[in-house]
């Protein structure tokens, strides 16, 4: 199928009231902005986009509170200089480990680049900050 039909495709589903829940939120805003097929108005554009955003969003939230809500925080350490060797990063973030054994380390951004700070709402502590 070539990429417009795909748009086209995808645009009559979000017509007929499709679930956007199914549609991952990048194949939406390609459709949107690459489409060329479909007459939309830049209006239309604007809210599917944004529909699309706030059900990624809740998407998210709905996963991140599945996993991490009613949980207990049973460790933090200081990610080890091998691990970030191997992860070929230069900052030591803290780890946090869950009673689950899942472990929550932070970093710069979604693809994992670097080791990353958490900010806080502490007066004594607003950053815990990753080491050099």
């Amino acid at each position: 199928m070539s990429k417009n039909k795909k748009y086209k495709a995808l645009f009559n589903a979000m017509d007929n009231n499709a679930e956007l829940e199914t549609i991952p939120f990048d194949t939406i805003a390609k459709a949107v902005k690459n489409c060329s097929t479909v007459t939309t108005t830049e209006k239309t554009k604007e809210e599917v986009i944004k529909k699309a955003r706030e059900v990624n969003i809740n998407t998210w939230i709905t996963l991140i509170k599945k996993h991490l809500l009613g949980r207990k925080i049973v460790d933090v350490r200081c990610t080890s200089e091998e691990e970030v060797e191997y992860q070929g990063w230069h900052r030591q973030p803290i780890q946090i480990k869950l009673d689950n054994g899942t472990w929550l380390t932070p970093t710069m951004d979604d693809e994992g680049n670097d080791g990353g700070s958490i900010h806080t709402n502490l007066k004594d502590m607003p950053i815990i900050p990753s080491r050099y």
